[in-house]
């Protein structure tokens, strides 16, 4: 009896554990959470923006080969560039590259982490070179490769020394018509 007694609760104890296994998130799920987040009519919920970037890589994750998982992701990314912290956005954004380096946005995933998180935020110019170098070599027809260019010319400088570089490119635009 007192066997019998053992081997029921360790089914029961197994069977629990099976049952409180990590919960499959649906589209639905995510497309509430976004609305809610993201309504036009309130303020984004900054506190809440982790936990959505958390389900929406989740999402990718648990289904990498559903057509929409590298939009979720890149909705991640996109709400971690400009809520969370960089090291969280590249880890999205390294993710989405590897995952889809065939996908349309993998180019701007390189440009906003280049830009935005090594330029603007860690102020790692030898990263931000190497994001933009990337997308030259491994997507040469991309749109981005004029924004990859400039960049490129102006890494390193001030606003101010950028509106003084265009000054100076309008003034001699002018000077040459």
């Amino acid at each position: 009896m007192k066997n019998t007694l053992r081997i029921m609760f360790a089914l029961v104890l197994a069977f629990g554990m099976f049952a409180c296994g990590e919960k499959k998130i649906t589209e639905q799920e995510l497309t509430e959470m976004e609305a809610t987040l993201l309504n036009p009519d309130e303020p984004v919920n900054a506190e809440a923006v982790p936990e959505v970037v958390d389900k929406f890589c989740k999402f990718a994750e648990q289904n990498p080969d559903e057509a929409s998982a590298p939009d979720w992701l890149f909705k991640a990314l996109d709400l971690s560039v400009n809520f969370l912290e960089p090291e969280k956005t590249i880890e999205i954004g390294e993710k989405f590259v590897q995952n889809y380096p065939d996908n349309d946005k993998s180019p701007m995933v390189l440009f906003v982490l280049g830009s935005m998180v090594y330029d603007e935020q860690l102020h790692d110019l030898d990263k931000a070179r190497e994001m933009y170098e990337t997308i030259l070599n491994n997507y040469p027809g991309s749109d981005f490769v004029p924004s990859v260019e400039a960049a490129l010319n102006f890494l390193g400088m001030t606003p101010e020394e950028i509106v003084k570089e265009f000054e100076m490119m309008q003034e001699m635009d002018s000077l040459s018509e």
